[in-house]
């Protein structure tokens, strides 16, 4: 059994501390099924620190009696606080950068392409779909980017009234933040570079996402375990810092989902630490600079290429308005 024996930990988690190996597998096994993370054995601290809140607004005197409610939850509203709690929602206005620069120098000159040579309006529709998007950060970045893109020499022509970016998160709590696009203060210099705070305006002490940057967006709830065929399909992908947390049959399952939804050389963006090469050959797998995109090729197993041409780091960081 794991116990904080520490009184200021016992008289903060009102009992929580204590979680025994059977109460710890059980809930465990609950959240793999709910949501398809997988909390391993050795972080039972996991369960403790980010449901304590919730075993305590419930009453529960052990972790038993937390499950046992959980089991017993018909409309699933205590299993959505469980999800909102569980969920890693870590997030930032243009993260990492480089991933976001090899996206403007590799796959918006594709949308470009396809709108060109669209032979009606329907057929020249771009759609894009964030997963895992949390509170909105990462959804809103990329449109701010093909924005900038869409008004600099080398993106003029590209319509964005044809331009849709779907983003979903399995956290209500995360999603109703993204659909406000109300940040903090932290949060909005966190990450976002000076040319990009213009589309941004005070609201109170915090700042408030232009409105047409939000009407670019979609946010919807959804279960990357469950089935998304529904979404219809996309020209690109990003699943950033989501596949980690799951295991390694789950995330595949999905990655080979996500290429059944995109269509021939279109592209796949995961995090840095979520490398598929070697384990499907839906895709081949290209360095722009720093990062790695994932093009959709049903034809080869999956390789790499280095890609240097068109990559440029200016391109987040600077405005690269003509």
């Amino acid at each position: 059994m794991l116990k904080y024996s520490n009184s200021i930990f016992s008289n903060y988690f009102g009992g929580a501390e204590k979680i025994s190996s059977h109460e710890f597998e059980a809930l465990r096994k609950y959240i793999y099924k709910l949501c398809g993370l997988n909390i391993t054995k050795g972080k039972e601290y996991l369960i403790i620190h980010r449901l304590a809140e919730i075993f305590k607004a419930n009453g529960c005197k052990t972790w038993a009696e937390f499950h046992e409610k959980l089991v017993r939850d018909r409309k699933g509203a205590l299993a959505e606080e469980v999800i909102s709690a569980i969920s890693t929602n870590e997030t930032s206005f243009f993260r990492d950068s480089h991933p976001f620069e090899s996206v403007r120098a590799k796959v918006f000159p594709k949308f470009l392409e396809k709108q060109r040579s669209a032979r009606t309006r329907s057929s020249g529709k771009v759609r894009i779909w964030c997963a895992a998007s949390s509170t909105g950060q990462e959804p809103y970045s990329l449109a701010m980017l093909i924005s900038e893109y869409a008004n600099s020499s080398e993106g003029r022509g590209l319509d964005l009234s044809r331009v849709e970016i779907i983003a979903t998160d399995i956290s209500n709590k995360a999603l109703e933040a993204a659909r406000k696009g109300i940040y903090s203060t932290m949060d909005y210099s966190r990450g976002l570079p000076s040319n990009y705070r213009k589309y941004f305006k005070r609201k109170g002490s915090d700042w408030e996402v232009d409105p047409k940057i939000r009407a670019m967006v979609n946010f919807r709830k959804l279960n990357l375990v469950d089935s998304f065929s529904h979404l219809g399909d996309f020209d690109f992908v990003l699943c950033r810092n989501v596949l980690i947390y799951f295991d390694s049959e789950t995330r595949l399952g999905i990655v080979n989902r996500i290429a059944d939804m995109l269509g021939e050389d279109s592209y796949l963006l995961l995090g840095a630490s979520e490398g598929i090469i070697g384990q499907t050959d839906h895709f081949v797998a290209e360095y722009v600079g720093p990062a790695i995109l994932y093009r959709k090729d049903s034809g080869e197993a999956l390789k790499t290429r280095k890609i240097s041409s068109g990559f440029n780091r200016r391109s987040v960081g600077k405005s690269a308005t003509a």
